[in-house]
C-alpha cells in the first residue's frame, strides 16, 4: 500500500485547485454536513426544527454519496494503484449508512431512534475522514487544478440529479448504481418538496405509492409523472460530460497522460447505461389516463408516440 498523502482538511482553496475543484466542493459539503449534524443535536432547537434538519442531512448525505461513487471512485480506480481497496472500503462505510438511515426513515416511532441517529452521524463523520484523509488527497496528487475544476462541475452535475433518500437495495457501483437509481430520484425529489412530516410525505415515502397517484397539476386526469426519464436525460448529460472532461493532455503532477484515459471510457459507459434507463422511464412514464369516447374516462391508454 502506498504511503498516504497529505490531508486536503487543513489546505486552503488555492492548494485544492480553486474555489470550484472538486476538493474544495467535496469540503464545503463535508462542512456543511458538519454543522447540520450539530444543530440537529443542539438542545435549544424549536418545536419542528430537528425533523427538518434531519431531512435536510438525508438529501445532501445521499446525492452526495451518490456522485462519488459514479464519478469519483470510478477515477481514483484508476489512478490509485491502491484505488481499488481504499473505494471499496468506503462503499461500505456508505452501505452501512444507507442501511441506518433507511431503518431511520421506516421507524419514527421506534424508542430507539435518537440511538440509531447519533450511530449514522458518527459513520458520517468517519466517512468524512476517510475520503479527506486518505481518498481525495490521490487526485491532488494526480491532477492539475483544471483538472480538478472540471471533475468537480461534472460532480455536480450528477449530484443534482442523483437520489437523495436511502436505497439500500442500490448497487455502489456504475452501471448498476445508474440503472437502479437514476428511476428512484424522481421519486425521492417529489418527496423532498412534501412538508417534512405531514402526510404528503408518508405518501411519497413509496414509489409505488407515488406512481399511483396523480400530480397535482396534470393536464390529464390521473396522469402519472414523467420525471424519471428528465432525471435519466440529466444524468446522461452529466455522464457524458465527465467523458469530455477527462480526456486530453494529462495535467497530472506525478503520472503519465494515460492514467486520464480510463474514467472517460468509464464515463462513456455510464452515459450509455443511463440513456437505457432513460429510455425504458420513458417508455413507462408514457402510460396515460386518457377520457375514451364511448369509454370511462378511467380507461388507461398508452400515448401515441
Amino acid at each position: 500500500m502506498t504511503a498516504p498523502a497529505v490531508s486536503i482538511s487543513g489546505l486552503d482553496a488555492d492548494a485544492l485547485g480553486g474555489d470550484d475543484s472538486i476538493l474544495m466542493r467535496q469540503r464545503r459539503d463535508h462542512a456543511r454536513l458538519d454543522a447540520m449534524m450539530n444543530r440537529y443535536l443542539s438542545e435549544d432547537l424549536p418545536p419542528g426544527e430537528p425533523d427538518a434538519v434531519w431531512s435536510d442531512i438525508v438529501q445532501l448525505v445521499f446525492s452526495h454519496a451518490f456522485a462519488e461513487e459514479t464519478v469519483l471512485w470510478p477515477l481514483l480506480r484508476r489512478i490509485a494503484p491502491d484505488g481499488e481497496e481504499l473505494t471499496r472500503r468506503v462503499e461500505e462505510e456508505h452501505q452501512a449508512i444507507n442501511e441506518l438511515i433507511a431503518r431511520i426513515e421506516h421507524s419514527p416511532g421506534d424508542p430507539r431512534r435518537a440511538e440509531w441517529i447519533r450511530q449514522a452521524f458518527t459513520l458520517i463523520r468517519q466517512d468524512i475522514r476517510d475520503e479527506e484523509d486518505e481518498l481525495l488527497p490521490r487526485l491532488r496528487t494526480a491532477f492539475g487544478d483544471r483538472r480538478l475544476r472540471r471533475v468537480g462541475a461534472a460532480w455536480e452535475a450528477v449530484r443534482a440529479t442523483a437520489p437523495s433518500r436511502p436505497h439500500p437495495g442500490v448497487p455502489r457501483r456504475p452501471p448498476g448504481n445508474a440503472v437502479r437509481g437514476v428511476p428512484l430520484s424522481a421519486f425521492d425529489r417529489l418527496r423532498d418538496l412534501a412538508p417534512v412530516g405531514g402526510p404528503a410525505t408518508r405518501r411519497a415515502a413509496s414509489p409505488q405509492r407515488v406512481r399511483s397517484r396523480p400530480p397535482a397539476r396534470s393536464p390529464w386526469p390521473y396522469a402519472q409523472p414523467a420525471g424519471p426519464a428528465e432525471t435519466a436525460s440529466g444524468l446522461t448529460g452529466a455522464a457524458s460530460g465527465l467523458a469530455e472532461t477527462v480526456t486530453g493532455p494529462a495535467e497530472t503532477a506525478t503520472g503519465p497522460a494515460e492514467t486520464a484515459t480510463g474514467p472517460a471510457e468509464t464515463a462513456s459507459g455510464l452515459a450509455e447505461t443511463v440513456r437505457t434507463s432513460a429510455a425504458a422511464t420513458t417508455s413507462r412514464s408514457a402510460v396515460r389516463w386518457r377520457r375514451v369516447p364511448g369509454g370511462s374516462r378511467r380507461t388507461r391508454r398508452r400515448a401515441a408516440g
